[in-house]
């Protein structure tokens, strides 16, 4: 009846799926058929594909380039890669 598999979830369109929260059910909003299993468990089944401490660290990173603090964009301590 269930699976939390995003990989079986991203191969049948999303008329398919259920996801219950309680006792309600309800269809994905957005399209499953095709996507990436990293980005299905983070929309659809509200998981995350990372470690907390890396989620962490790419929140850091994302909210100091939307204020243009893009020196402390380096939040990892991470010089950055020279262009090829």
């Amino acid at each position: 009846m269930t699976t939390h598999s995003p990989v079986v979830a991203a191969s049948v369109p999303c008329c398919n799926i259920r996801v219950f929260d309680g006792e309600a059910a309800s269809v994905p909003a957005t399209e499953t058929h095709g996507r990436d299993a990293g980005d299905i468990l983070n929309t659809v089944l509200d998981a995350s594909s990372r470690p907390e401490e890396a989620a962490h660290l790419f929140d850091a990173f994302n909210r100091a380039v939307d204020e243009g603090r893009h020196a402390d964009a380096n939040c990892a301590g991470l010089a950055p890669v020279p262009p090829i």
